[in-house]
């Protein structure tokens, strides 16, 4: 577990730890130092006085939790720390004793710490342009140096969402004016910058009659598209992961030098890392056929009802390809550390510590011993 807090990707952890001059994330200075991580869904009791949780925690819902690593040793994050996810039962205790962050009667810096953790805890990953996007939406724009955005990430964004909802605009707005593909342009513009008044009247032609429901939907749009994207990006990071697992995983250089029960041992792991990878692709790709779907029946068909359903639960689906995605770009990262650094990486024992890294982000669960 510490090694995926500290070494994982930008997607499962936003390290303030190694930094020279702290970020200004936080008022509190062990804080400011921490790595806040995202997890698997864990097994731990939640705490039922929070309930500004916007998914309900420990339910097939929100399958992703927050958490937050105070190293002994800013500096020297391996060398262990303690943990606590913003859900469970006795999270504001551990926050007041580790970090002496109060949450009743506390002072304004550290609600305003709260807040900050709050915030993130609102997404299903750590990555950049969720961050940023989420902050904004907040009004909270994030302190510079904080986080680092990939070039032309919104730009590739902007183009998955606009793929499927321009046709939808133009045809919500046909007649009303003289060119509905400029009228559709400018309101897919807006969605950055979100006009309330005329997404509630998209929303409405959608047949999403709640409006307390519209800027939660709004933003899980965004996000989906953001996911989106990336798994549009993740070809290639699947196609390395699977040829490790069934070329050098398969055929460890001294498998016929050690114990048959144990490279048997090792084959059924591989088996398994490999069901558990493919099946995570093949949810992804479940998920955006379902969406081309609801895009079809209300275009082809007339028939917006596949639509009012996916918006209605979109969020719930945000989370869903939070936890899909990232996992996938997560088993990459630990690909690549391993390669890099396990010498010699085909040899069986080695084969082994790397498909049981693999293996963790593909698990749904997690211990519950929070000193890592």
């Amino acid at each position: 577990m510490l090694f995926r807090v500290v070494r994982g990707s930008s997607s499962t952890s936003l390290n303030l730890a190694g930094r020279k001059t702290p970020p200004g994330l936080f008022n509190n200075n062990l804080l400011d130092r921490s790595i806040v991580f995202k997890f698997p869904k864990f097994e731990v009791e939640a705490d039922p006085g929070r309930s500004d949780r916007t998914v309900p925690a420990l339910t097939s819902a929100r399958p992703i939790e927050t958490g937050v690593f105070i190293p002994d040793d800013p500096a020297n994050p391996m060398n262990g720390g303690y943990a606590c996810y913003l859900g469970q039962k006795n999270f504001d205790t551990i926050l007041t004793e580790v970090a002496g962050l109060r949450s009743v009667d506390r002072a304004e810096r550290d609600h305003q710490d709260i807040a900050t953790l709050n915030i993130i805890d609102d997404l299903p990953s750590l990555d950049p342009f969720l961050l940023k996007i989420r902050f904004e939406h907040a009004a909270r724009p994030l302190p510079a140096g904080v986080i680092v955005l990939k070039p032309d990430e919104e730009k590739g964004v902007k183009a998955c969402v606009a793929r499927r909802f321009s046709g939808i605009l133009r045809k919500a707005f046909r007649g009303q004016a003289a060119d509905d593909t400029q009228v559709a342009r400018r309101i897919l513009d807006s969605l950055w910058d979100p006009t309330t008044e005329i997404w509630t009247r998209v929303l409405m032609a959608l047949g999403v009659r709640d409006e307390s429901e519209h800027t939660r939907i709004l933003f899980a749009i965004r996000g989906v598209g953001f996911y989106e994207h990336l798994f549009s990006e993740t070809e290639g990071v699947s196609a390395a992961i699977t040829g490790y697992l069934t070329e050098i995983a398969d055929r460890p250089r001294d498998a016929g030098k050690v114990d048959p029960a144990y490279v048997e041992e090792v084959a059924t792991l591989r088996r398994e890392v490999l069901r558990r990878f493919l099946d995570h692709n093949k949810q992804c790709q479940t998920i955006f056929h379902r969406y081309d779907q609801a895009v079809e029946d209300f275009l082809e068909r007339n028939n917006p009802a596949t639509m009012q359903r996916y918006l209605t639960e979109v969020n719930d689906i945000f989370w869903t390809l939070g936890h899909y995605v990232t996992a996938l770009l997560n088993c990459h990262a630990i690909l690549d550390d391993c390669l890099a650094n396990i010498v010699p990486v085909n040899a069986i024992a080695n084969v082994e510590t790397v498909l049981r890294r693999l293996r963790a982000p593909l698990l749904p669960r997690v211990p519950t011993d929070m000193r890592i």
